[in-house]
């Protein structure tokens, strides 16, 4: 490697190493800047520039400037999905960190779609309702958001989780597309009969 682009690289890591410097150190307003720069370091491999061997070595180093190992990794998560659904940053940070993490916990490879639906209407939704929707739903393939919204003209997304968990409460064994199609029936009843 050239003298030169070795010096880039070192000028690139410290320009990094400043931003989550000053983002911890300033309590920063948006903690996706601290998960991008953390991506970058990592994919770039900035970490051996400063004699770590591995990233998980380095930011276990970096952990004594008060960013915690997990908070590292998820916020990493976040801004990697971002970039990888092409959203921008400023469209989702009213949402907080902590909506954004349930979120992310999706894979964005698998549950694109999920994800998507989640940040769309996120803004009617609590930190409870997300989690409860991506923990009860990480194992399935469902997309009752995109679906109702589709069929039944639906703008809150809420009241279509609150009728799915309704039915399974109410003792009715039944799969996830069934709900799904009960949930329809109704809904489409009751846009007829107005």
């Amino acid at each position: 490697m050239s003298i030169t682009m070795e010096t880039k690289r070192k000028e690139r890591a410290t320009y990094l190493l400043d931003i989550l410097t000053n983002n911890l150190v300033a309590g920063a307003r948006s903690e996706i800047n601290i998960g991008r720069a953390l991506s970058e370091f990592k994919r770039e491999k900035f970490y051996k520039l400063f004699n770590f061997d591995t990233f998980n070595s380095w930011l276990q180093d970096f952990e004594t400037k008060g960013l915690s190992f997990s908070k590292a990794r998820y916020l990493m998560k976040i801004a990697d999905g971002l970039d990888q659904l092409g959203i921008a940053q400023d469209r989702v940070e009213y949402l907080g960190t902590s909506r954004l993490r349930e979120i992310f916990a999706w894979s964005v490879k698998t549950h694109e779609v999920k994800i998507l639906d989640l940040l769309t209407c996120a803004k009617d939704l609590t930190l409870e309702d997300i989690t409860r929707i991506t923990r009860k739903r990480q194992a399935t393939n469902r997309r009752p958001c995109a679906k109702l919204i589709r069929i039944c003209n639906i703008e809150n997304v809420k009241i279509i989780y609150e009728a799915m968990d309704y039915i399974r409460l109410n003792g009715k064994q039944v799969s996830d597309e069934q709900a799904l199609a009960d949930i329809c029936t109704c809904f489409l009843a009751l846009k007829n009969s107005l």
